[in-house]
């Protein structure tokens, strides 16, 4: 949910790669969110976010099970062939009983793309303290996934392959944001708030 806080990431400016990492920070900034909240009569942008928690994690689960069947993904994050069989033998499990036969990606490779989709959260509805799509994240998904997979490669490969520094990286996450602005943009959905 903190990835998709537009309240203290509303924009290309911010990004939450900070976060990676730190469920520390993940706490405190709950905390003092719910606490600015109460003080000054708005809303918590935690509360907004639980009334949607189900699609968010849904929406998580897709991305990746996209991230981990992306076809340049190679050695990024999973092994092939017997030796995966050996240390994996069970599939990767997703929502609605969908399943791959191979591990998922590393950790800290998705993170960039999902937190993209902030993008996607109307400015208006979120003014009201209420979160709705702009437009449905599947769409976007389908449409965004090869372009951010390969932001998120070329961010593994400058990182020496280290799956959880793609996960600090802000510029990983500013260049999957710009893929789902421009997406937003070319079918006339933007909203500005």
């Amino acid at each position: 949910m903190a990835m998709l806080n537009v309240k203290t990431y509303p924009d290309e400016r911010s990004h939450p790669n900070r976060l990676f990492g730190q469920p520390t920070k993940v706490l405190h900034d709950f905390e003092a969110d719910i606490k600015a909240a109460k003080e000054n009569g708005e809303s918590s942008g935690f509360v907004v976010l639980v009334s949607r928690l189900h699609d968010i994690l849904v929406l998580f689960d897709r991305l990746y099970e996209e991230a981990a069947m992306w076809k340049r993904l190679g050695k990024l994050g999973r092994k092939k062939g017997k030796e995966n069989q050996k240390k994996h033998p069970h599939p990767a499990v997703f929502a609605e009983g969908r399943s791959i036969e191979r591990r998922v990606c590393g950790i800290g490779l998705p993170d960039p793309i999902f937190a993209a989709f902030r993008a996607n959260m109307s400015p208006s509805a979120w003014a009201k303290g209420e979160f709705e799509w702009i437009v449905d994240p599947e769409e976007l998904l389908g449409d965004s996934i090869d372009q951010m997979c390969e932001i998120r490669q070329d961010a593994y490969q400058d990182n020496n392959a280290k799956p959880a520094d793609v996960g600090k990286k802000q510029a990983a996450y500013l260049g999957c944001y710009q893929v789902m602005l421009l997406k937003l943009a070319r079918m006339g959905k933007l909203e500005s708030a």
